[in-house]
């Protein structure tokens, strides 16, 4: 049967839901286990969420969705255009973009647990999100190689034994693994310096200082900086 296109106003509802629900969980990551564990964590009958999303894994894209295109208006489209502007970088306005995503991220919990929830998930066979998350990686895996190759080139050598492509795979997998390790370890390593010290020496540019020791208070999602350089990893 041929799904029937959503109308005006439903689209609208839809979205004003997925925001009610993003803003509702962004401070605990508490997704549940069910569409019934999602719908009593934020005050929402779950026949509501039945009605737009159908099941839990929907719910849970739907909500990295939010997340990825939150401050770009324009949605998905939007994004396009600006990731092609990446292509224009030099590696130090590269890592000053991709860090500038990277303290939103950190300052919003429930985007770390939402997205280490999925990819846990999706690494069943023929899990749901398998595509998406992959899609999302290799935009990401793309941009980080492109600017390594270059700046390489740009340099005449070389002492990585990687390629660009396996450093930037390096990168993701770290970017990742670090976020997750200082929302279940907040305070115990500068999550944000170690992240830029990774992405600079990847694009073999000179170490950042280390900052000064400090405790970092997570922001609200109505607080949380514009998205100043975004990467869907």
């Amino acid at each position: 049967m041929t799904e029937r296109p959503a109308s005006h106003d439903e689209a609208t509802d839809r979205a004003a839901l997925v925001d009610h629900l993003a803003r509702a969980l962004s401070g605990t990551g508490a997704y549940g286990e069910t569409l019934e564990a999602i719908a009593h964590e934020t005050q929402v009958d779950p026949a509501l969420l039945r009605q737009h999303f159908g099941d839990r894994m929907s719910v849970l894209l739907a909500l990295l969705e939010w997340h990825d295109t939150r401050g770009a208006p324009g949605g998905y489209g939007a994004l396009t255009d600006r990731i092609a502007v990446f292509d224009t970088m030099s590696a130090e306005e590269l890592v000053g973009a991709l860090m500038g995503t990277a303290r939103r991220h950190a300052t919003t919990p429930g985007y770390v647990r939402l997205t280490a929830l999925l990819k846990a998930e999706a690494s069943a066979l023929r899990h749901p999100a398998q595509d998406i998350l992959r899609q999302r990686q290799s935009i990401f895996h793309g941009i980080i190689a492109k600017s390594i190759q270059s700046q390489r080139e740009a340099l005449g050598s070389t002492a990585d034994p990687l390629t660009p492509e396996e450093r930037a795979s390096t990168v993701i997998a770290t970017w990742e693994g670090l976020l997750v390790y200082g929302d279940l370890n907040p305070g115990r390593l500068d999550v944000l310096w170690v992240l830029e010290l990774t992405l600079r020496q990847a694009l073999e540019l000179s170490t950042p200082a280390r900052p000064a020791p400090r405790t970092a208070t997570p922001a609200s999602p109505d607080d949380a900086p514009g998205d100043d350089g975004w990467a869907g990893h």
